[in-house]
């Protein structure tokens, strides 16, 4: 907002932040947006992140025929919902995060080709978060692998208060599997993953942990993040486009530490409705959301949307990058191939 109105706003407008808190919650979420629209007198909505939350907010939407580009809530729900009605609900953009469908398909991709072809690993487990977006992902990915001939032997959703992981990785070890699937959304993270390197736990662990997609996860486990891989979805720091390197520098400069992955979609928002408004050359509702439709932005990360409003995935397009935290510190992109500035490595304490 502030490089946009400085530069003279949207088709001379000025952007004024005005802001709600859901706090995680779909009832303070409801009374949060009703303020929004009616005291506040919002012309276009951005944001959400819990896939509840923001699935719960759909009809509000609906109701007040307000564009929402969405920055969260990964459900493919909410597609769905604009699919079978579009007219209702044609509002909603989701400029990021991606799909679980395709967060699942991202981290099939690379077990496949790093666990399976690389490694010769053909046996998985699955340890997540007892969430709805969780087991979306995890059961994604168990549904891809087992399509390319990797079983998995075993299954543990925990729930977010969990503490003691170690009778997780025991189970995932007894029966047999040879690497670990896991997706985790909040501060358990942290604790997963000081334990896993604390017990030497001989499997590798590969998904999407949401804190592990910040430089700052490293000191956060005490240096126990060394060997952890986590996919960050349609972020960086990797050239997806070339402005994304340099958003993650100044980001980091303005703020004292990393843009995690809802950063950037948060971040490129406002310049998606910047190029739509002045393709459309109005902020009336029907014709800007035409334009939208038509969107095919590079921004810190690419944005180009279905014609149901979802991330364009693939290719050029919307894509995952697999970072790894080396024994330094460094967090490098290992995976895919265009993107990587390192090779993945196998946790120092796994025999090749």
């Amino acid at each position: 907002a502030e490089e946009i109105n400085a530069a003279g706003g949207i088709n001379g407008r000025k952007i004024e932040l005005v802001y709600g808190d859901d706090e995680n919650s779909a009832e303070k979420g409801l009374a949060a947006l009703k303020k929004l629209y009616t005291q506040d007198k919002v012309d276009i909505l951005m944001g959400g992140v819990a896939s509840g939350v923001v699935n719960g907010m759909m009809d509000v939407m609906a109701q007040n025929k307000k564009i929402w580009l969405g920055t969260g809530a990964a459900t493919p729900v909410i597609i769905e919902r604009i699919a079978k009605d579009y007219e209702k609900y044609k509002y909603y953009f989701r400029v990021g995060t991606l799909d679980s469908t395709n967060q699942g398909k991202s981290i099939a991709e690379f077990i496949v080709d790093v666990f399976n072809k690389k490694h010769g690993m053909t046996k998985a487990a699955i340890l997540s978060t007892n969430l709805k977006y969780s087991q979306d992902i995890s059961e994604a990915v168990a549904k891809q692998i087992e399509a390319a001939g990797i079983k998995v032997v075993y299954r543990e959703y925990f729930n977010s208060d969990t503490t003691d992981f170690s009778p997780n990785f025991t189970n995932a070890q007894k029966a047999g599997a040879q690497f670990i699937i896991n997706t985790i959304l909040g501060p358990e993270g942290i604790t997963y993953v000081k334990q896993w390197n604390d017990n030497k736990v001989p499997l590798p662990i590969v998904g999407a942990i949401a804190f592990a997609t910040k430089d700052e996860f490293y000191k956060e486990t005490g240096g126990k993040a060394a060997f952890e891989t986590t996919a960050n979805p349609n972020s960086g720091p990797a050239p997806l486009t070339p402005k994304t390197v340099a958003f993650a520098k100044k980001f980091k400069e303005k703020y004292g530490h990393s843009a995690n992955f809802i950063a950037y979609p948060a971040y490129d928002a406002l310049y998606v409705l910047k190029d739509a408004a002045e393709r459309a050359k109005t902020f009336d509702t029907d014709p800007l959301i035409k334009a939208l439709e038509a969107t095919d932005y590079k921004g810190a990360s690419p944005i180009k949307f279905t014609k149901d409003h979802d991330l364009v995935y693939g290719g050029t397009n919307a894509r995952f990058v697999f970072f790894q935290f080396n024994e330094k510190g460094e967090r490098n992109a290992v995976y895919p191939k265009e993107f990587a500035s390192a090779e993945y490595q196998l946790p120092a304490w796994i025999k090749k």
